[in-house]
């Protein structure tokens, strides 16, 4: 019996350009003090307890795929909501994988968006691998400008592309991806993205007694500002800039499938 025309999204095990499968070792990422926030915002989406943000995302633990992307199953749509946006301006997009020069897909958000909006993705073609990116709004940057993507790959080394001082050194972690489809029911994915550069050192902000823990990440002080005083330029390595969940749209329960049967399916 034919089952219901869907899209499925399997994450997948990224080749390097043209080379063999990347050894699967842990990611390591570095977290700053605000990651927390990111925490309850889990935690009141999901539940308490169910998911750690700082060892469950997608590629923490030796096995998982690194760098991850998305594939199309068949044609269908995505249904893409807001869960938290900063009040930078930041764009959010969509981007086709095509090796080193992601193809760019179009804008799904753009600056003044809101919490709960929602945005649709359609696909008319089977096989297709993408991702997302975050354009940082203005004084979030540089100078130039950036886009930062899922796939940590396209992403330059260290700040502004000066080269890797921590590790991975062969590019910046930008986003967490979350396979949260055991606390939904549906095939889903949570993405939360760092809109400032993570190829630095990070930051760690301190908070005044006034600070009622919400912030969004505007107010308090932040030790060691770079010499040229661009604070916005420093990375508070929170992962709450822009945080999105997304479903095919109309999706029927899925069905677990393990990164062994994924790893046997993309070499």
């Amino acid at each position: 019996m034919r089952g219901p025309v869907w899209l499925c999204l399997w994450l997948c095990a990224a080749m390097t350009w043209g080379g063999p499968n990347r050894a699967l070792a842990a990611l390591p990422v570095e977290f700053g003090d605000h990651v927390r926030d990111l925490q309850k915002l889990v935690d009141h989406r999901y539940g308490k307890g169910r998911i750690d943000v700082s060892t469950d995302f997608i590629g923490a633990q030796p096995g998982d795929a690194d760098p991850v992307y998305w594939v199309t199953s068949r044609a269908g749509s995505l249904r893409i909501e807001l869960l938290r946006v900063g009040h930078d301006r930041d764009a959010l997009g969509w981007y086709v994988e095509n090796g080193a020069q992601p193809k760019d897909g179009g804008v799904l958000f753009r600056e003044h968006s809101h919490q709960g909006d929602r945005a649709t993705l359609t696909f008319g073609e089977r096989h297709l691998a993408f991702g997302f990116y975050v354009e940082p709004g203005r004084g979030h940057t540089t100078g130039k400008s950036e886009r930062f993507f899922t796939n940590r790959l396209l992403n330059d080394a260290g700040a502004a592309g000066t080269g890797a001082i921590h590790p991975p050194l062969d590019g910046d972690v930008q986003a967490l991806v979350f396979d949260v489809s055991r606390c939904v029911g549906t095939e889903a994915y949570l993405v939360c993205f760092e809109d400032r550069d993570t190829g630095g050192r990070p930051k760690h902000r301190y908070r005044d007694s006034a600070d009622d823990g919400d912030d969004d990440g505007d107010n308090g002080d932040l030790s060691d500002a770079d010499p040229d005083g661009h604070v916005p330029w420093v990375s508070d390595n929170d992962f709450l800039d822009v945080v999105f969940e997304v479903r095919p749209d109309g999706a029927t329960p899925a069905r677990p499938i393990s990164f062994g049967a994924l790893k046997r399916l993309y070499r």
